[in-house]
């Protein structure tokens, strides 16, 4: 369906220089009036317009920025739906030079370091169970599980191709935000990412503090009474007041726990082990390559949890609005992928959604500053929520197919 609104820059690309001018384009339908926000980042307010649109007649507002950063507007006409209604485009202006607002901090390796020695000082109790239930001609379904830090349990799922000779590649992803995966999401995830029947394992983790149900419904109200019973807050700040029994850290470590036992087991190939996820997925993807090592590359779409001291600067995340979120921010910044990132070594596929609310591009292009390995960015102008649209999924999948050895 044709919009009722467009809005357009002047380049495709839309990038800038700092200094130049991007232009604006606005074009209704029918005779309307809208109001026009123009913003650093998403949030620090730069301009109103009040514009007064005729059919078909496009108008026009130029804008610049004096340093390197997002030039975002949002546009919505007056007695529209702002869910449905509102339209954006961000105009980036030398976004390779946005540098990280806050130093890391001095105690993060130490604090990782002793993380991953507890985790490593606990017996494994890996469990496998395969389901015959949820199993399909040619492949095996299996329930995993293994123990976690402050007596909690990492959950997983693992597809295996059945008639194959020698050891698989094998490709690891988390869900985005939301109540994550369960045992229903395991076929449709791998036609998703493009692996549908190919001789590819695939490892589904899941990142909340219960064991995720079978069941869609029931998994639904489980995260509901979690979420719930923490004021509605995002996940990632859930106990973050005390950051070594926080959620995230337990989340995290489930999941490099999960990751090095699969890893290890005889029908998987060590060599091709192939992360990929968007927006918490990416983040996951960020951590667990910086803490296994075990990651022979990864499709980062979108991380949502960089450059955690922008907030600093005005130029924050929807989650950044929280008070919680500027409450503990120095409890954060232990978990900022900006910092983690400096341990990657693996090729990275990097997505930025320049029209994301949640992952602002403003604080992901910081990523390639501390990033040491090869990369390549994928940037979505259009949105897309990590993986783009369907030209930029084309691209994610045949990268991922090609790093999985299939093409």
């Amino acid at each position: 369906m044709t919009p009722f609104l467009t809005l357009t820059l002047d380049r495709p690309s839309h990038r800038y220089w700092v200094g130049e001018k991007a232009v604006y384009r606005f074009l209704a339908q029918d005779d309307c009036e809208a109001d026009a926000n123009f913003t650093i980042g998403g949030q620090t307010k730069l301009l109103h317009r009040t514009l007064q649109l005729k059919a078909g007649v496009p108008q026009e507002i130029e804008l610049g920025l004096p340093s390197p950063g997002f030039l975002r507007c949002e546009v919505l006409p007056r007695g529209k739906n702002p869910l449905s209604g509102t339209m954006r485009a961000a105009a980036a202006f030398e976004p390779e030079n946005i540098r990280p607002q806050l130093p890391m901090r001095e105690d993060f390796d130490e604090f990782w370091e002793k993380a991953l020695t507890e985790l490593h000082s606990l017996p494994a109790d890996f469990k496998m169970e395969e389901v015959p239930a949820m199993s399909i001609p040619g492949f095996s379904f299996y329930r995993i599980s293994a123990a976690n830090v402050n007596g909690s349990r990492a959950y997983g799922w693992l597809t295996v191709p059945k008639a194959v000779f020698g050891p698989v590649p094998l490709l690891i992803t988390v869900s985005g935000c939301g109540p994550g995966f369960n045992a229903t999401s395991m076929w449709p995830r791998r036609e998703f990412l493009g692996v549908w029947k190919d001789p590819v394992c695939v490892l589904c983790l899941a990142v909340h503090d219960f064991e995720p149900p079978d069941d869609a419904t029931e998994l639904k109200r489980k995260y509901e009474a979690m979420m719930a019973a923490h004021n509605g807050i995002h996940s990632y700040l859930h106990g973050i007041e005390n950051p070594e029994t926080c959620s995230l850290r337990r989340a995290i470590l489930g999941c490099v726990r999960l990751t090095e036992l699969v890893s290890e087991l005889k029908f998987v190939d060590p060599g091709c082990i192939v992360w990929a996820g968007a927006g918490q997925g990416g983040d996951f993807g960020i951590y667990i390559s910086a803490l296994t090592k075990k990651i022979t590359a990864a499709f980062i779409g979108t991380p949502g949890f960089c450059d955690l001291g922008d907030v600093s600067n005005g130029r924050h995340s929807v989650m950044g609005q929280l008070p919680e979120f500027r409450e503990h921010l120095e409890e954060q910044r232990l978990f900022d992928c900006i910092w983690h990132a400096r341990k990657v070594r693996n090729p990275i596929l990097l997505s930025v959604d320049y029209a994301d609310t949640t992952s602002l591009p403003g604080a992901v292009f910081p990523i390639l500053h501390t990033l040491q390995g090869e990369r390549l960015v994928l940037e979505l102008v259009g949105g897309g929520l990590g993986f783009g649209d369907k030209s930029s999924m084309h691209t994610v999948r045949a990268w991922i197919r090609c790093n999985l050895k299939l093409i």
